[in-house]
Parts: structure tokens; C-alpha cells; sequence
């Protein structure tokens, strides 16, 4: 639905005003349930290491896939879109492995080439209709 409906927004608006107005307004519906533990939390004990890796986690993977898929819908339609978002999670699976050292199990394997079969298929260059 979100890129479906962000598609003409980010065709007439810059894609990074689109993006923080849904940060934005992301926030403020999360608020209700997270200013209890941020009131709660004494931040003077937040080592420097931790900011450093919420920042990354911020402005990376979560800022970057967005700018990413807005720039992709500003030329491609949102179906397109939605397929390539499905193998995020597979990618973040090789990244950890690759990166942490993390264990690629069988149901990894399986899952990611499900998803690249998906991919396939769904942007497959449809046959043309019978006459």
C-alpha cells in the first residue's frame, strides 16, 4: 500500500521530503508506546559505540532503503518495487554471514531461492496474448 500510494508523491516532491515526512509521522504514531521506556532510560549511560550503531542503523539500512525505493519508483512500477523489497531479508541473511560470520542454514538456502524463483517470475518479460 505505502508504495502504491507514495508513487505520485515522490514523482512531483523530492524523494527525501517524502521520506521524512513518513519518518515523521511514523514517529509520532510509535510514540505512544515508546516514550514510556525513553522516559525510563537514563541516556548518560549510552556509550558512544551504541549512538555510532544506531546511527548507522538509521541513516544505512533503514533512511538508504527507502531513498532506494523511492529513486526506483520514480522509473519502475510499485509491483516491481514490492518484488525487490521481498529479497531484503535474504540479502541482510548473506550480509550477516559475509560480515558476522553468521550460519547459513538449509532453510536460508531454500528461502532465498524461493525468492529469487519469485523474483524471476514476476519480472519476466510477459509472452505476448494469443491472437
Amino acid at each position: 500500500i505505502y508504495l502504491v500510494l507514495v508513487r505520485p508523491l515522490v514523482a512531483r516532491i523530492p524523494s527525501a521530503t517524502v521520506i521524512s515526512w513518513v519518518f515523521l509521522f511514523g514517529a509520532l504514531g510509535a510514540l505512544p508506546w515508546t516514550a514510556p521506556a525513553m522516559l525510563a532510560t537514563d541516556w548518560s549511560t549510552v556509550s558512544a559505540g551504541v549512538w555510532a550503531t544506531v546511527g548507522f542503523i538509521i541513516l544505512g539500512p533503514t533512511c538508504g532503503a527507502y531513498a532506494l525505493n523511492a529513486y526506483a519508483l520514480k522509473s519502475i512500477d510499485a509491483s516491481v518495487v514490492a518484488v525487490f523489497i521481498a529479497i531484503q531479508p535474504f540479502i541482510g541473511a548473506l550480509t550477516s554471514w559475509a560480515w558476522l560470520g553468521s550460519e547459513i542454514t538449509l532453510r536460508t538456502v531454500i528461502s532465498g531461492l524461493v525468492l529469487m524463483a519469485g523474483v524471476l517470475v514476476a519480472t519476466r518479460p510477459s509472452s505476448p496474448s494469443a491472437p
